[in-house]
């Protein structure tokens, strides 16, 4: 038949190239637009990146250059005296020229526009600079800046400050920024600043080499959003306010970039922007003034990015199908020579004939069953293939008969194998199982051996065999030191041969009494031995034949300690019985288990009614919720040991005070149990409300008397009644001082006992924490501004349960011994934080600290560090045990740390949770009512 047109050398060779280059080139392209896309956002990655450092690098630039100018301000106003300020002119009466000085230094700070020197009262004392013809010799004109923030801000704070951009008097339309500094007297007190005003233009000169490539835009604003220094790109005017400018709101809705005024690292914010259209980079970061640098990646450098991206996939796409269909079109080649050989042999092999002859030789229905197989497919095939096929059936046929035969005589034997395997199987089973156990078996003996020799090995007891007569048979010297008498002395011998009749009887009865009940018997007994009296704890276990093994232990040590713990335990009973105090126990529900005698006397109980009673049985009913409340946060906070006064009620009706100290008994981390000490302190509370009632009474009359005494001293010292000579001036001044002091330690004590009344309770609520903070702060500014102290309050947020009126106490008291204490230029801090589920308040200040031994002692009452802080701070020593007192009745602590010339932390915790706090107050609610 005739040969495909498909099987032809060519035709086959195209349609493999043509196969092989479509299945290459389709991964090929598709791996392409992959690497394309990875490498654009790589690209744009890079872009973004590249954005953020250039706008980190201007922000360093820019703080680089007003630092920079900055300490030269600062190194200045540190150099020029304080006597140069005293008079107007530049050569005062000492003989220093301020304007020489301020001429020189604006002749090597090139960057300022003018330098000028103020007074304390903001008049300009001398200046130099552009603006400014004047020279070393011309009177200075004296004009005040004391309502610009460059005079009163570095005034109020004692530091350099750097002002916003304006347009100054006499540069008209130029913008410019006042650096200034404080000029100190030898105290370090501010009698004048220093300023220079800074041309904004240089600004662009020391920031060009970031802002040079043409690719990125920059804008610089100040902390009001006035625009410092812009580049070419977006050509922003000086001074502008950047508020509706797209690049900046975009900045400001997609990055949340931070208000002007919060001070931050220069870590560049990067949002992602749409310039008229176009996708692009912005950047934002501040610079430690609170400036901000803005940057604008220009849009066309992200379409030529994508553009040249997409070139580069092309290419490669284009090289790799060109390499692609060169090397398909080798491999059809390679695999289209072998079967053409193929082909051009059968075809051949069609064109031989076979003779007539060469058919007539095989039988007649071979070769029709030949010729009609061969006709269908090769109709010219040659005789010898027919013949060969008739042998080949021949050969076949014996060939499957034998492999009949061969199966049949091998599944027979098979079967045989199969039977005498299930047979060995079976054997072979019931040996393995024998053999096992008596592994098992001797296994289990010799590890029962080991076990017993390692037993004995480290026994330190006597082991003996006796049998029922009391006959030594075997003696285990596992104990040498513990035997009666050596081992070749006893055996063979009976009990009664060895120790007296009455210790020999004994042991017999012992021996005998195992042997009848066939269970162990325990006996203790002494033996006088060489080393002494020993006692021995001895059981005799009987055996199986017949025999009893008696092990006897060396219980010396435990005897004694028995007997140390009786004697030690009668002493006890003794101390507790004879105790004035009460000493009892009671169980996890608060029944007693034990009491001294001391309970039965005070109570007037016996012990019998006492024991299985509830604690609160004997509690006065109005104290009995308090004091269930705080046993029960005792057990919950798992607090070992506290301190309790409460009333007491006996059944006769007779009514005492108790204070009492519990400590709780755990096991296995649950509360088991209370024990308690408690002391009668009925006379000792009398005591003190016969003192508080003394000191109430004595402050209601010192009141009314040292007001007078004030009016009194303030009228004379006004002058309206008479002229008074200055020595009585200064006398009235001390005696005004004095009454001061003594009104506000009157306030001081009333302000204490108040608290403790039961009049006088906290009104809880829930308020917000940080206008608390910042009225208070705000409330001693004014004293912190008098002593040239800096107060700061640190951002806060959330709700806390107080009393606003209280807690405010406390934080003016706490910032008011902060600022006391603080040296002039220091700051004090107040800081609250939520942590673990309570409030945590810091008052923190620079001064010079409290030594550690005293620091248990300053929330005593009257109590200061030394005499020298009594006279240099007035003060009553009350302020820091009224805000303990305070604050425990909120359920909070108040602690301090301090370090000796770096400062102290006042730390007040408060609980979140008002059932914490209501209970806490309940409780004190309750304690100053039943006092």
């Amino acid at each position: 038949m005739p040969i495909p047109a498909a099987l032809r050398s060519r035709s086959l060779r195209s349609q493999l190239a043509v196969t092989i280059a479509l299945v290459s080139v389709i991964p090929v392209l598709f791996a392409a637009g992959i690497l394309t896309a990875r490498a654009t956002t790589h690209r744009r990655a890079a872009r973004g990146l590249y954005v953020a450092e250039s706008a980190n690098a201007v922000c360093r630039a820019t703080d680089a250059y007003l630092a920079k100018y900055t300490a030269s301000v600062r190194t200045l106003a540190d150099a020029l005296p304080a006597s140069a300020l005293l008079e107007s002119g530049t050569r005062n009466a000492s003989g220093f020229d301020l304007g020489a000085q301020l001429a020189r230094f604006h002749a090597s700070m090139g960057g300022f526009l003018t330098v000028l020197a103020a007074s304390a009262d903001g008049s300009i004392v001398a200046a130099r600079g552009r603006a400014l013809a004047q020279d070393s010799t011309a009177p200075v004109v004296h004009t005040s800046v004391a309502d610009r923030p460059y005079f009163y801000t570095p005034m109020s704070t004692g530091a350099a400050f750097v002002s916003d951009a304006f347009r100054g008097r006499g540069f008209g339309a130029d913008p410019i920024v006042a650096v200034s500094a404080p000029l100190r007297d030898s105290t370090g007190h501010a009698v004048g600043i220093v300023e220079g005003s800074l041309d904004l233009r240089v600004l662009g000169a020391e920031a060009g080499p970031f802002t040079a490539n043409r690719t990125l835009a920059f804008v610089i604003v100040d902390r009001t959003n006035r625009v410092v220094h812009a580049t070419d790109q977006v050509r922003f005017p000086l001074l502008t306010t950047l508020v509706d400018d797209p690049l900046v709101v975009a900045l400001n809705a997609a990055a949340k970039t931070v208000p002007a005024d919060t001070k931050i690292s220069a870590a560049a914010v990067v949002a992602n922007l749409s310039i008229e259209g176009h996708p692009t980079w912005g950047a934002a970061c501040t610079t430690a003034h609170g400036w901000r640098v803005i940057a604008r990646l220009a849009p066309a450098t992200m379409r030529g990015d994508q553009r040249e991206l997409l070139a580069l996939g092309a290419l490669v796409a284009l090289l790799a199908c060109i390499a692609a269909v060169l090397i398909a079109n080798w491999t059809a080649g390679r695999i289209a020579k072998p079967l053409t050989a193929v082909t051009d042999t059968l075809v051949n092999a069609r064109s031989t004939p076979f003779t007539a002859d060469e058919l007539r030789t095989v039988e007649h229905t071979t070769r029709m069953g030949a010729r009609a197989a061969l006709a269908s497919t090769h109709p010219n095939a040659a005789w010898e293939i027919v013949v060969l096929a008739g042998h080949l059936d021949d050969r076949l046929a014996r060939a499957e008969r034998a492999e009949r035969e061969m199966q049949n005589e091998l599944a027979h034997r098979e079967h045989v194998i199969t039977l005498r395997t299930q047979e060995l199987s079976l054997t072979n089973e019931s040996l393995a199982r024998e053999v096992m156990a008596s592994a098992v078996a001797h296994r289990l003996l010799a590890d029962s051996e080991r076990e017993l020799r390692a037993l004995f090995a480290t026994m330190q007891d006597v082991v003996l065999v006796f049998d029922t007569d009391g006959t030594y048979l075997r003696v285990i010297a596992t104990a040498p030191d513990l035997l009666y008498r050596p081992p070749d002395e006893v055996l063979g011998k009976r009990l009664h041969e060895i120790f007296p009749g009455a210790q020999a009887d004994r042991f017999l009865a012992t021996i005998q009494r195992a042997v009848d009940k066939q269970e162990t018997q325990s006996l203790d007994y002494t033996l006088e031995l060489a080393n002494g009296l020993t006692w021995f704890e001895g059981t005799a276990s009987p055996l199986a034949n017949g025999t009893v093994l008696w092990i006897a232990r060396d219980v010396t040590a435990v005897a004694v300690a028995r007997a140390a713990l009786e004697h030690s335990e009668r002493q006890y009973r003794m101390l507790i019985e004879s105790a004035s105090d009460i000493i009892y126990r009671t169980d996890a529900d608060g029944r007693f288990v034990f009491a001294n005698a001391a309970a039965t006397v005070m109570l007037g109980l016996p012990r019998a009614e006492i024991l299985g009673a509830h604690f609160t049985a004997f509690v006065r009913p109005d104290a009995w919720e308090a004091l269930t409340v705080f046993y029960q946060e005792q057990i919950r906070a798992r607090a070992e040991v506290t301190y309790r006064e409460f009333p007491c009620v006996t059944p006769d009706g007779s009514e005492f005070w108790l204070g009492q100290k519990v400590q709780l008994m755990i096991e296995r981390g649950r509360v088991v149990g209370m024990h308690a000490v408690a002391r009668d302190i009925t006379a000792q509370r009398a005591v003190e409300r016969a003192k508080d009632d003394f000191v109430s009474l004595v402050s209601h009359e010192l009141r009314t008397p040292l007001t007078s005494i004030k009016g009194s001293l303030t009228l004379l010292a006004s002058g309206r009644v008479a002229e008074m000579p200055p020595t009585a001036q200064r006398l009235l001044a001390i005696a005004s001082q004095n009454a001061d002091r003594l009104v506000r330690l009157v306030n001081d004590i009333l302000n204490l006992q108040r608290l403790g009344s039961e009049h006088d309770s906290p009104h809880i609520r829930c308020e917000e924490f940080a206008p608390v903070l910042l009225e208070a702060a705000n409330a001693i500014r004014g004293i912190a501004d008098a002593e040239f102290v800096a107060v700061e309050v640190d951002a806060c947020d959330g709700h806390a349960w107080i009393d606003r009126d209280r807690m405010l106490q406390v934080l003016v008291n706490l910032l008011g011994n902060a600022v006391k204490f603080s040296q002039p230029g220091g700051v004090v801090t107040l800081s609250a934080t939520q942590e673990d589920s309570q409030w945590r308040i810091d008052v923190r200040d620079q001064g010079r600290g409290i030594p550690a031994s005293e620091l248990e002692r300053i929330f005593e009452r009257f109590y200061q560090v030394d005499a020298t802080d009594a006279r240099a701070h007035a003060g009553s020593g009350l302020g820091l045990s009224i805000c303990r007192r305070i604050v425990e009745q909120h359920s909070g602590q108040i602690s301090v740390t301090s370090e000796l010339q770096i400062g102290s932390v006042f730390t007040v915790t408060l609980p979140c949770d008002p059932m914490r706090t209501t209970a806490s107050l309940a409780s004190a609610v309750l304690t100053g009512a039943i006092s």
